[in-house]
């Protein structure tokens, strides 16, 4: 029998260099389109936390807006405050329920400059004070001439040295806690010099700095609260990048990182158009605020075409105890 050959098939040098080169340009392809997913999916990550960030400063910022002035009683209540010295911290000073500062202008308790947690400047911030909240307290019985008020639990949350609002619907009284107790619903609120301290014990109208003052009862069903007092800028946070803050009396709070700007402005009554907090002459007549904030992703490589990623978020809140 005759024997053919085998025949060896393979591939010729051209056939190998046009494989690599289609090779290369579909690994390159994959490259760039994995790339571009990757990319894609950094910048809807960074900036679903960015609006997530500034959907909870706004929605925090907007209550507290919305609720300067007002009280949980009624509305338009006339208020007095026997805090000693009580129109020269910011905290305490009712007549300012809503108060703006512009890039330039200064405000106690936070401090312009370039160390943590203080206020950058070049940018806006704002005061609120409100005597409403989710800690309302009932008012059992009150003794004046023993500065006393007995509430409805003892698990109030009151502590010595709280400023606080009581309130009916004749009028409402600022002052502080001299001693209190979580073992007993009394609580008294007497005269004194210490940190801060009331001048009188009287809580009526006018305000009349003696021991008894002007004697006011607040009678059972009344109500007691925690006055709250906020202030909101921006400063430098904890990873060295500006954010958006919260002060109480007590500190401040970082709340949003990576907000780099705050721009504020305010519509009085009857006014035609919103304006800086330098062109606002009586911030009682303030019924509205325009917050515009700058927001920048953590990461600088967010954006599709490199950098950081930017975003900017305008919200307008009323005041609604003056509307």
């Amino acid at each position: 029998m005759k024997s053919f050959p085998i025949k060896q098939s393979g591939f010729t040098l051209v056939e190998l260099m046009v494989a690599m080169t289609l090779g290369l340009i579909l690994s390159a392809a994959m490259v760039g389109v994995f790339t571009t997913n990757q990319t894609a999916v950094r910048t809807t990550d960074e900036l679903s936390r960015m609006q997530e960030s500034i959907r909870l400063s706004f929605e925090f910022m907007a209550r507290e807006i919305r609720e300067a002035g007002s009280t949980v009683c009624a509305k338009n209540l006339s208020v007095v405050n026997v805090l000693n010295n009580a129109d020269t911290v910011w905290w305490s000073t009712w007549g300012d329920a809503v108060r703006g500062y512009d890039a330039s202008q200064a405000f106690s308790g936070v401090a312009i400059g370039d160390s943590v947690s203080e206020r950058l400047a070049g940018t806006d911030a704002i005061q609120l004070l409100s005597g409403s909240g989710m800690d309302t307290l009932t008012i059992v019985d009150h003794v004046p001439s023993s500065a006393q008020f007995k509430l409805n639990t003892t698990a109030h949350g009151i502590v010595d040295d709280d400023i606080v609002m009581a309130c009916d619907y004749s009028q409402a009284s600022i002052f502080q806690i001299t001693n209190a107790s979580d073992a007993s619903e009394t609580m008294v609120h007497n005269t004194g010099t210490g940190s801060v301290g009331n001048c009188t014990k009287g809580l009526g109208i006018p305000r009349n700095c003696t021991t008894n003052g002007t004697p006011y009862e607040y009678s059972p069903h009344s109500q007691l609260v925690r006055l709250n007092a906020t202030a909101w800028y921006v400063g430098l946070g904890s990873n060295g990048r500006p954010s958006l803050y919260r002060a109480t009396r007590s500190g401040a709070q970082e709340i949003a990182p990576g907000v780099t700007s705050l721009d504020i402005q305010y519509l009085v009554a009857d006014a035609a158009d919103y304006v800086d907090a330098t062109a606002v002459v009586d911030w009682g007549s303030v019924i509205a605020v325009r917050l515009q904030i700058t927001v920048e992703s953590e990461s600088e490589n967010a954006n599709t075409n490199g950098g950081a990623l930017t975003r900017n978020f305008e919200h307008i809140v009323a005041v609604r105890s003056r509307v």
